[in-house]
Order: structure tokens, then sequence, then C-alpha cells
């Protein structure tokens, strides 16, 4: 019946109407919790186009995006730019796939990269742990070599990226010693087009052809410098704290001052005490936060990112040896009840535990301050302090590679993609944190996600075209040298759309995020990882005994974090991710954000026996994109409908911004621009159909029984038959505690009862119809003094005629409140001024005349008188309150009896269908 009711609509169905009609389903888009919706998109996974269908399983050899036949093939090799941990693991992972074809560019003798062979120090170790840092992390089957150490140290790391690219036998595709010098594209490389890049080597120069180009150019290139007044007076050394540039016999008993606070600051704290630095000042003007070793430990091993107040109470436990609020710290925000909490930082979190524990036998101390000038053996900050020091280390940070805009050719980001090209991505690890919910310290698991979509579209490079202008964009900065390193917003907001639209992508990255706790947990499990970081904690304790840089006698401060806080954490955090779920779901269902039928004509699209059933049954939902043009344009002549007035109709608890997509067809005089509902709030909300089926079906177990006759109902068959029995007989819950779901459910049904009307009716509205504008050409003469000589508009018509039928929007909405009723003489005199000046734009070209028609709209706009309307009052348990209250106050509306909350959807649904039809019948 649905498909049957899709086809009868379908030369009448318009994206407009739609997006009314889905708005009203959607009690918000894209929340806080959008993030639990995009992971449950890898339930089940649908083909964009709505006729293929397919399962991405795990086993043995990993998952794949298809099978070889179905994927692009190219004239020219994949070039991957970069033979560091990001190409590395695509190499690996193209392989995996069968996927051959490909080149590794890299401009040192050997793999590993810029950060580990020339940024890293001779003592520098991976302060996350090595479960998740593997070339190999995309593969189930193989894991961390167990005889390297948790925290490995840059030669380990070395000859790690080594041992894995013998092994899969890369050194055979790889350039090494290679430098790209420039990049140019030729033609459309999705139709036959091809990228030219000039390498160099040593002694020669080349150019090579290639189809794609993933570039992973990394992040560290150059050291961050500054020189202070005085430093020819200082007497000390003076050096950068990365690079591999440290003298460290120049720490053996000297006092250090440690310029930064950043992930290097860190590091070479440890090396000072390490090599028996006297007393260690770290210098910066902010103090960022730094990682505990069991806090990364967590948020590695967790399956669901843990959210921010349970890693500021986790970060507590270690500043509190410091007498460090954390919660008072300016990277967190929090809300007042500490329930929610984001944190920002500049940096990302070093993680270590030997900091702490020289701050807190005072062998480290911070110093909030900015260097002014040096003089003899002295450092001197603005704020007049002094510390007396022997050497300066620069930990200041490090700029990217300031010439990789230019050589690649940079304009723009689309998502990653350089200047949109769906074969051009770019790989760079985001600095800085911004998040409210952590999954993870280590940067290969933020890799994957990237490696996996870069493939899906190098595969399938058509589907990028087609959601290209929705991700989001960042244009080149020509003040800043390197616009490629992207802020981690950009990536989540890119990878959410993606897996909207994409849900068998979406599926994949599903997979792939298992791999992380799980990958994650067998390296390290809690007893083995906690029982390091214990031995570790005391043996620097002895270490700075033995030195001399702490008495001999001094108290051995036990260990913040032990088995059972670490277990006690856990199990509440999951608490609270399952009760925030639960309400979310509670409030969807509730707010009526989908239908029975419709949930079930979605289940049926999915599994549908034949192309044709599918296509019928998700017609419900998806139109192809041709429909668009043909039938859901909207007509807009700048000064006849100024975009603020369409978006004035469109964002009032209609269509939001999110929901619309603003279009463009056509280039010079003929540039139409239209609006239309966007594939990626359709994706999301036929999910939400599907969440909501599946979390009153699966999570409510209980029968519902007919005293009467004795016959059993399953959950979903009694919500479709209203909880009565055929016999007439209300129907009773076998379940314990079921009366406050059983509310729940009558609510859910009173509400879908209701959308499944209002659908039905906007589904057999007419189409709007569209003609072009009659082309009139240029007056001159008299006929352009006779135009300009024209100052008043055409008589409206008699505004006492007949009103049309219900149909679309109005091509010219007028500005006022969708609440007020229009008024006929005023609202025909306004839809007729706009009318005559469209036609006078078309014929008058000056500026000044323009402006003064658009006067005259707005002015007849205004003068409109406005209905204001009372507000409406509902009962909450005998209790009169304003409707308006109680459409804000889930609480209130949770107190409700079944009559009251029926009568309170009654009053709003009525509201609700004035201003659609208010809407939707006036021309």
């Amino acid at each position: 019946m649905a498909a049957e009711r899709a086809q009868s609509a379908d030369q009448t169905f318009d994206a407009g109407r739609f997006g009314r009609w889905l708005r009203m389903m959607l009690v918000s888009f894209y929340t806080d919790e959008e993030a639990a919706v995009a992971d449950a998109l890898c339930a089940e996974s649908w083909h964009q186009d709505g006729i293929a269908r397919r399962s991405t399983t795990m086993s043995g050899g990993g998952y794949t995006n298809g099978s070889a036949a179905s994927r692009r093939q190219y004239d020219h090799p994949i070039v991957i730019l970069g033979g560091g941990m990001g190409g590395l693991m695509t190499a690996v992972d193209f392989l995996r796939q069968d996927r051959k074809d490909f080149i590794i560019l890299e401009r040192y003798e050997a793999f590993g990269g810029t950060t580990w062979r020339d940024v890293a120090n001779e003592t520098t170790k991976l302060q996350t742990e090595k479960g998740t840092y593997v070339p190999e992390y995309l593969d189930p089957e193989v894991h961390a070599d167990e005889e390297q150490k948790t925290w490995p140290s840059r030669d380990s790391i070395l000859d790690m990226c080594v041992a894995c690219a013998e092994k899969h036998g890369l050194e055979d595709k790889a350039k090494f010693g290679t430098s790209l010098e420039k990049v140019e594209v030729k033609g459309d490389l999705l139709a036959g087009g091809h990228i030219e890049l000039s390498l160099t080597t040593e002694d020669a120069s080349e150019t090579l052809k290639c189809s794609a180009l993933i570039s992973c150019p990394g992040v560290f290139y150059n050291p961050i410098d500054l020189k202070w007044p005085g430093r020819e007076d200082f007497g000390g050394y003076i050096t950068h704290g990365s690079y591999d540039g440290i003298n460290y016999d120049k720490l053996k008993d000297a006092s250090v001052c440690i310029v930064g606070h950043g992930g290097f600051t860190i590091e070479n704290v440890r090396t000072c005490v390490e090599r028996k630095s006297k007393k260690v000042y770290v210098v910066c003007r902010h103090r960022h936060l730094a990682g505990p070793k069991m806090v990364s430990w967590m948020v590695s091993g967790a399956a669901v990112p843990i959210p921010g107040p349970f890693i500021v109470e986790a970060f507590q436990k270690m500043y509190d040896l410091l007498g460090v609020d954390v919660w008072s710290h300016p990277v967190v925000n929090a809300n007042a009840d500490r329930s929610s909490a984001v944190l920002t930082q500049t940096t990302t979190f070093g993680v270590t535990d030997i900091y702490f524990l020289a701050c807190y036998y005072k062998v480290c101390e911070v110093i909030h301050g900015e260097i002014d000038k040096l003089s003899k053996g002295k450092v001197h900050l603005k704020d007049g302090k002094e510390i007396e020091c022997n050497v300066i280390m620069k930990c200041l940070g490090s700029h990217g590679a300031t010439d990789f805009d230019d050589i690649i050719g940079f304009k723009f980001y689309q998502g990653w993609w350089v200047n949109g090209e769906a074969l051009m991505p770019v790989m760079a690890p985001a600095k800085g944190v911004q998040a409210k919910n952590f999954a993870g310290f280590s940067l290969a698991p933020g890799y994957a996600g990237q490696i996996i979509t870069n493939r899906y579209f190098i595969d399938h490079p058509e589907k990028f075209v087609g959601v290209r202008d929705w991700l989001p964009k960042t244009t080149r900065d020509d003040h800043y040298e390197c616009n490629y390193i992207y802020k981690g917003a950009h990536v989540l907001a890119t990878m959410v759309l993606l897996q909207t639209q994409f849900p068998d992508l979406a599926a994949e990255l599903a997979e792939a995020d298992k791999l992380k706790a799980y990958k994650h947990m067998k390296a390290h499990p809690l007893d083995k990882h906690l029982s390091e970081c214990l031995a570790e904690w005391k043996m620097y304790i002895k270490m700075m005994k033995d030195n001399g840089q702490i008495p001999a006698d001094a108290e051995e401060i036990e260990y913040p974090y032990n088995e059972e806080m670490i277990m006690e954490m856990d199990g509440r955090y999951k608490a609270a991710l399952t009760a925030e779920w639960e309400k979310m779901m509670s409030k969807k269902a509730k707010a009526g954000c989908t239908s029975y039928e419709l949930v079930h004509a979605l289940a049926r699209a999915g599994s549908a026996s034949s192309v044709k059933e599918s296509v019928g049954y998700r017609r419900i939902l998806e139109f192809p994109a041709w429909r668009y043009r043909q039938q859901a344009k909207m007509k807009d002549v700048t000064l006849a409908r100024p975009d603020r007035q369409v978006r004035q109709v469109l964002e009032r608890r209609l269509v939001p911004d999110c929901i619309v997509d603003r279009c463009a067809e056509g280039t010079g005089d003929k540039l139409q621009t239209f609006y239309r509902i966007s594939p990626v709030a359709v994706a999301v909300a036929a999910k939400r159909f599907q969440l909501l089926e599946a979390s009153l079906s699966a999570k409510v177990e209980e029968q519902y029984i007919c005293s009467k006759c004795n016959r059993l109902y399953d959950t979903l068959k009694a919500m479709s038959a209203s909880f009565t029995c055929e016999c007439g007989q209300a129907l009773a819950s076998t379940a314990e505690e079921s009366e406050a779901r059983r509310d729940r459910l009558q609510r859910f049904h009173v509400q879908c009862k209701d959308l499944l009307q209002l659908t039905q009716e906007l589904e057999n509205l007419p189409g709007p119809q569209f003609e072009h504008p009659p082309k009139v050409k240029k007056p001159r003469g008299a006929a352009k003094q006779a135009a300009k000589a024209k100052t008043a508009p055409v008589a409206p018509k008699n505004p006492t005629s007949q009103p049309e039928p219900l149909g679309d929007p109005p091509a010219n909405p007028p500005t006022q409140d969708l609440e007020a009723a229009p008024q006929s003489g005023t609202a025909a005199d306004a839809s007729e001024i706009s009318k005559t000046l469209e036609e006078e734009v078309c014929s008058v070209q000056s500026k000044r005349t323009r402006a003064s028609l658009e006067d005259r709209l707005r002015g007849a706009q205004q003068s409109q008188p406005e209905k204001v309307e009372e507000d409406a009052i509902v009962f909450v348990r005998g209790q009169p309150l304003p409707l308006s209250r109680v459409l804000g106050d889930d609480d209130l509306q949770e107190q409700m009896t079944d009559q009251e909350y029926q009568s309170f959807y009654d009053v709003d649904r009525d509201l609700q269908h004035r201003k659609l039809r208010s809407l939707l019948s006036y021309r």
C-alpha cells in the first residue's frame, strides 16, 4: 500500500513540501547525541541509490569495500605521498583490498616519516600505548609485537615501520629520496584526466603521471623559534627540545628552563629527570592539560567514547597531587551541574605520569609568564620575575610544511579533499583538542577512518560528486602558511555527513571502530597495564632519590589510580551513556518523530526481495537527482523573492537550514537558485525511524494480553492496535513495571496516527509549476523614458476573489509572523506588488529604481496588521498552564495523565496545522 501511494504521488511529489513534513517529525537535527545515532547507522547498510544492499563482514582477512570488479580501475598509478604512519597504513590497506596499482613517494631513504626520523629525539618515546599504534591497524588478525615495550622508543618505532614494509614488499613500490615540487591537474579526473607530479631526487628530476594522489604530509617540519635580547650575555646552553639537537651532557646538574607547555615539554621533563638535572622550570603562557597514562588507557580501551565529565574526573585524580582544580581550568568548559564538559586546547594531551611526579616533588616548577630578555645566567620575565638557569630548552611546537599549500595547488578544502577533487585527499592529523566525548589519544585509530573513506571514494569516485557541495569548506588564508592542516571539528563534521549519506561506508567505519578497543585490550589488559604504570611510578621515585634530586628519606607518594577505582568509573560512565541513550529515544518517541507504518515501509525497503519492490517502498523518502531539477525547483528572482524572505519561511519551525540545501543552476543571466530537501536529512530521518522501531521491539520484550479472550500480542502489534483487542477489551501487559512504558507507547501511537494523516494530506497536494519568465527586450529611446517615468505599481486585483485550493508555498511569501492569519486585502496587495515588482525588475536596470521598488515591497508587507493569538491553556495534573510553557518542558509532559496528554497534543497539533495550512494556501 505504501508503495502504491508513493507511485500515485510520483508526479506531484515536491521536495520543499517533504521538507516541511520531515521537520514535523524531527525533534532535533544533529544534536549533541547525534554521535550515538551515527554509530547506529552501522546496524544496517543501504546503497545510496536504494537499488542494491549489502552487509559488511569481518572474517580472517578483514572487511572489504565491495569486489575488485565493481570498483574503478585507473590508467595511471595511485600515488601515496609520504612513508610515515599514515602512508604505511594506507599502503597496507590497499594490499589487503587487493589493490596494487600504487606508488609511495618518500623524501627520506627509509620508511618512518618526518615525525620519527627528523623531529623525534634519541630519548623520545611513544606517549600513548603501543596496542593501536601499528601500521597494520586495520587488519583484525595483526596485533602489536609482544616483545615491544608498552611505550616504545623512537628507534623501536622506526624498526617496526621498516619491518612492516619488508613484510608486505613495499620497498619495491617506494621511491625514496624523492621530493614533490609541483602538482598539476590535467583535465577532469573522473573522465580520463590525470595528475602530473614534478619530482626531484638528489641528482635528477622527472614528471610522473598518476590518477589519484593521497597526501600524508605530516604536521611537524620546522620548529617554532624565538630569540630574546641578551642571548649573547646568557653564557649558558640554548637548544630546541626536539629534532634530536640536544646535547644531553649539558643537562647533568643543570638548572633547565623549558619554554612552552606542549607534548615535547612533557617529554623533556622526563628526560631532565633521567639526565640528573638539578631543577626544571617550565615557563609558559598557558598551562595545558597533560594526560595521565591510566586515562589514556581508559579512552583507548573504551568501545564507546567517554563523556567529558568522566575525563575531567579521571584527570582530577592525578592533578590533586599538584593542588590544581581541573574543573576550573581554562581548558574545561562545563555546565553548572558538571553533567557536560567540553575540553579545548591548542595542543594534544601530552601523556605522562613522570611530569606529575616531578612537579609533586618540586623537581619541576611551572611558572606562568613570558620571557622578556636574558642576562648572565638568568631569564627575565615580562612580569619582573627572574629565573636562574644555565640551560634554556625551546619547546614551542612546530610548523607544518610551509610550501605544501603551493605545491599541491591548494585553494580550498571540501572535507579534506583538495579543491573538491575526489581523488586528491590530504591526511593530516588535526592539531589540538576540542571534544566533549573522547575515544582515544592515539593517532592510528583517527587515521583509520580517513584511510577507509579515501579508499571508498577512490574505488567509487562518482559517489563523491553527489556529496561534495555539502561537505564543510575551508578556503585558503594567504596569511597562514599551513592551510592543509585542518581542525578536528572539520574532520568530525565531514565524517558525520559522509556516514549519514553512505550507510555502507558507515558500516565499514563501524567495524574499524571496534578494532580500537579490541586491539588495545588484547595488548594491555587492565591488571598488566596498571602494574606497569605502578612499577614505572616507583622506579622514577627511586631514580630521583638516587640522583639526589629529592631527599633519600622523602615520602613515597601513592599512585593515584587502582583497579577498583578504574572499574567503578568504567561502570558509571557506561551507565550514564545508557541512560542518555534511553532518554534520547524516549524523547523522540514522545515527540512523534516517526510513524509505525512508515517504519515498516522502510524496513521492507531495506530487505525487499526485488529491485522494483525496493524502489517502490523507498520512494516514500527518496527521489533521484533528476527529480530535483524537474519538480523540486522554486524559482528565486533576487529582488522579487529575496533569500531572507525564503529563509524566514523555511526556518519558522518548518524547515531549518540543515535540512534544506540552496542550489544553483545555469550560468550568467540564466543562473537560477532553488531549494531542495537534503538527502543527508533523509538518511538521518530514515535511520532514526529504524532505531525507534528497534528500540520499541528489541528493548521491549513484554507481551500484552486480553483478559477477556486471553489473546497474546507482542509490543508492536499491540501498539498498532491502539492497545485494544479485536474483541474491544483493553490490553494489559504481562511484564512488571510496564505502566510507564505503556503510556509512552500509547502517546507514540497518538502522534503517529496524526502524522500519517498529515503525510497523506501533503502527498496529495499538487506539484509546483515552473514557467520561465518572458524575455523582455531592453527598453530604448522613448520606451526607456516611459519606463523611468513609471513610479506607481499596478493596482491590485479584487481582494475578495475566490481563494485558491490548498497547494504549494507562494513564490514570494510575505515576511509576516506565521502565527498571524493573513488578511485577505493586504495579503493580496502585497502579492500583487511583488508580481509588479518582478515585471519591473525585468525591464528597468537602474539600481536606484530597484532599491525604491524593494523599499515599496518591504513597506507594503510591514504595513500588514498582525493578529496576536492568545496562548492556549492545557492541564497538567489538573493545574492549568500555558501551552508555550508545557511545549518546552519535558518533565511537565511526563506528569500528564493520558487524557491530559491527548488534549495537549490535539491543541498543539491544531495550532501547527493552522500554521501549515496558512502557509500552503497563501499565494
